[in-house]
């Protein structure tokens, strides 16, 4: 029995390594602005968005010395859920900030296929690749212009809890590829992370994740993003189980953490493909959905039977 926990926990730590705690914050923060900005939006655009992008804390002042970008986070749509998600980054010379405005949340909701297939390419620039728009905010905004009903990218940024406008045409958004080869390994692209369903979101995006959840479905419900919910499970294997009680404890541990991953392994998003085959030498991690069903039922049957003992 004991044999079976260590090497259970030695599947799962294979597939839950930790990220950088800078990436960690940046998940998180992520996660606070769509719960902040949530009900500013109407609702509708949430509904119909394929792909959100949160850019959190866009700072003015990296932009005056150059070089400096705001980073953030997207996901898309896949089914009734979201993708794992690509991290992002946005650089321009000047955002022409209000004034007082030091720095942003940045909110862009991509509204159709063709702004989906723009993104998946190594980089957009908006207002020329993609067409933007200020996004329609309060309970008029199902009116909308004539550009947020056309544009291709509805955006919203917010300074001091309130809306400001920014012009975000010349604006460069790319994939961070440093950041998603920590997350995702070498070789995984932002198309195969978007499109996979054996590529699982780390667990320090369940935060983020379970907030874009919320709002699509239009529920006032937060509990899944709250601390509780958001902190994985941990396995303790540093200690090896002395008694049946230590083993139980265990297995039921890392029935929970299956249950986590299980729940990350999402479906493909609209208009977007890609292989679920990474080759052995690449570092990808590929997680077998039905390996760990397996798995989950072999924790449960060993539970059952410790039980009966």
């Amino acid at each position: 029995m004991q044999r079976f926990v260590f090497a259970a926990a030695a599947v799962l730590a294979a597939t839950s390594a930790a990220l950088p705690p800078h990436e960690t914050e940046r998940l998180a923060k992520a996660a606070n602005v769509v719960q902040d900005i949530r009900s500013s939006i109407p609702q509708e655009y949430w509904n119909r968005a394929r792909c959100v992008v949160v850019v959190p804390e866009l700072k003015k002042a990296a932009f005056i010395v150059g070089g400096e970008y705001g980073k953030g986070v997207m996901s898309c749509r896949a089914g009734d859920t979201w993708s794992a998600p690509v991290f992002m980054q946005i650089a321009k010379g000047s955002w022409g900030f209000q004034a007082g405005a030091e720095q942003v949340d940045l909110v862009l909701l991509v509204m159709n296929e063709a702004g989906v297939q723009k993104l998946l390419r190594n980089k957009v620039t908006l207002g020329a690749d993609a067409s933007v728009a200020a996004g329609p905010v309060g309970a008029a905004g199902h009116v909308g212009t004539d550009a947020a009903l056309t544009a291709e990218i509805l955006s919203y940024s917010r300074a001091k809890g309130l809306f400001a406008g920014i012009n975000l045409s010349g604006g460069v958004l790319r994939p961070d590829e440093d950041a998603n080869k920590l997350a995702y390994g070498p070789t995984a692209s932002p198309r195969t992370i978007l499109a996979s369903r054996e590529i699982s979101a780390p667990p320090e995006a369940t935060p983020f994740l379970a907030a874009l959840r919320s709002v699509s479905a239009g529920s006032t419900n937060t509990a899944a993003a709250s601390p509780a919910a958001s902190t994985p499970p941990t396995v303790r294997t540093t200690t090896p189980p002395t008694t049946d009680d230590d083993v139980r404890v265990q297995l039921t541990s890392m029935q929970q953490m299956l249950d986590r991953l299980l729940a990350s392994a999402v479906p493909s998003p609209v208009g977007t493909t890609g292989s679920a085959v990474a080759p052995p030498e690449s570092g990808t991690l590929v997680v077998d959905r039905a390996a760990l069903m397996q798995l989950r039922q072999q924790l449960a049957a060993a539970l059952a039977a410790l039980n009966r003992r």
